[in-house]
């Protein structure tokens, strides 16, 4: 018995210390780092899609947010979450290596079909920041 309460003790320390992050916090994170980072690279989906005159920009814009997004999901760290959490601006380069997806790997209109149901899951996602916003200010 008392074995089991000294590990759920450093269980709970563990949690103090290492600093757990809600899974809201990741998604909230990479969806605002996978936004961000399709603004930061505007030229080389510019010269993309002018190479690829069947592809619709926004339906592009959605599917790389959608893999930026996933590859994000998979790539951060808790150190990161915390580091670059919140909607404060910050330099590409600093999260560039968690959503730095290739442009051009969509070349056909078919292929930008997002997964079924990511374009909701984005605006539920997109509110929650939203709402945060307002409620911790400009600086969140």
């Amino acid at each position: 018995m008392n074995q089991r309460f000294i590990v759920l003790l450093a269980l709970i320390a563990l949690g103090v210390i290492g600093g757990t992050v809600k899974f809201e916090d990741k998604e909230e994170t990479c969806f605002v780092l996978a936004t961000r980072g399709i603004n930061n690279r505007n030229d080389e989906i510019s010269e993309h899609l002018a190479k690829y005159s069947e592809l619709v920009e926004q339906d592009y814009k959605n599917k790389i947010i959608e893999d930026a997004f996933n590859y994000c999901m998979g790539e951060i760290s808790v150190k990161e979450i915390k580091k670059l959490g919140g909607t404060k601006i910050r330099p590409f380069e600093m999260y560039e290596h968690l959503v730095k997806v290739k442009i051009d790997k969509y070349r056909m209109k078919d292929e930008l079909v997002c997964e079924e149901g990511f374009n909701d899951y984005k605006v539920e996602i997109a509110k929650r920041v939203a709402m945060k916003s307002m409620e911790r200010g400009p600086d969140l």
